[in-house]
């Protein structure tokens, strides 16, 4: 009996601005044990030498593609891109300030063959990498088989990096978000909750942690405007509102209730948020400050001219959400 040919991976690092952790990255994909992988990287319109730097790895190993996007299109739709190129019937995403486990490919691809189910989707255990010193995090994934029920409650994190999935589940999973627009917070809580509507076979946890989450100071979350802080407050609200118009088509009552914790959870990091971008940019001139509430500029000239205490009211109305 002929044994099926060992399943490809496609590791997928979108790109944007990271020239100081991307040889680092990089290096963690090429060395992998297992080494029927492909590597795409995706140029998401950076200003650095990221890509540069890329390019000189590709020069020395024929797995690295390079795709440029045409624009800045923020994670969400790069990584649609980097799926629909990618020849594996699996795939793996890397943020690219992030590193991989030499032997992440390997141990999923032990997984697939030792396990006599067919699996949709493959998670692991993840690790702080803060100064390239790694801080572990409590392993709250062992070796196990689920379905999809008995899975949900064990979830912790709603990360897509680091986890392997089907192809055709992610890209089937982004069909339902077509019309969707591209944005940077809570875009992972979205898909991931797109992608588990798309599972149909079985589940499998490694008790191994093998993804590194750099915290990384220079990161888009860490060096926001106010302008933007307030855009990530409103792409929890974009999330919140695909999740909720979708459950409300769905007889799956677990599925159902799932979507439901989703969205109050992203509301309460919505409103946490908001609290601490008021901190950070309390004392930032009044029309960037202005931005965390979405006063609009007729709005804000009114209220001066009648004299109120403008980031007095703001503060008000971000401690007092919805």
């Amino acid at each position: 009996m002929v044994s099926p040919p060992p399943p490809q991976i496609s590791i997928i690092l979108p790109t944007f601005n990271v020239e100081s952790y991307i040889t680092q990255a990089l290096l963690s994909c090429i060395n992998q044990s297992y080494k029927n992988i492909e590597i795409i990287v995706i140029d998401d319109c950076g200003n650095d030498r990221s890509i540069e730097i890329a390019y000189e790895f590709a020069k020395q190993d024929s797995r690295i593609r390079i795709i440029h996007n045409p624009k800045n299109l923020n994670l969400f739709k790069t990584r649609e891109i980097g799926a629909k190129v990618a020849n594996g019937e699996w795939i793996l995403f890397l943020d690219s300030d992030d590193v991989l486990d030499l032997d992440i490919c390997q141990i999923f691809v032990n997984i697939i063959r030792r396990c006599d189910v067919e699996l949709d989707f493959i998670a692991c255990n993840m690790a702080l990498l803060f100064d390239n010193t790694l801080q572990s995090r409590e392993a709250y994934q062992q070796n196990e088989i689920y379905d999809l029920q008995a899975y949900l409650p064990q979830i912790v994190y709603w990360n897509l990096c680091g986890n392997l999935l089907r192809k055709d589940k992610y890209l089937l999973a982004h069909q339902k978000l077509q019309d969707c627009p591209s944005f940077m917070m809570a875009e992972d809580a979205l898909l991931f909750f797109f992608y588990l509507t798309c599972i149909q076979n079985k589940i499998a946890t490694s008790r191994h942690c093998l993804y590194y989450y750099r915290t990384n100071p220079t990161s888009a979350i860490r060096t926001l405007d106010a302008k933007m802080a307030w855009q990530y407050i409103q792409d929890h609200d974009i999330a919140m509102s695909y999740i909720n118009k979708y459950i409300q088509t769905l007889s799956d009552c677990v599925i159902k209730k799932y979507g439901e914790e989703i969205c109050q959870k992203l509301k309460q990091a919505k409103n946490e948020q908001k609290l601490r971008y008021q901190q950070k940019f309390c004392g930032f001139p009044l029309r960037e400050y202005a931005y965390l509430v979405g006063i609009g500029t007729r709005s804000l000239a009114v209220l001066k001219l009648v004299g109120l205490k403008i980031k007095a009211i703001i503060s008000y109305i971000l401690k007092n959400p919805n």
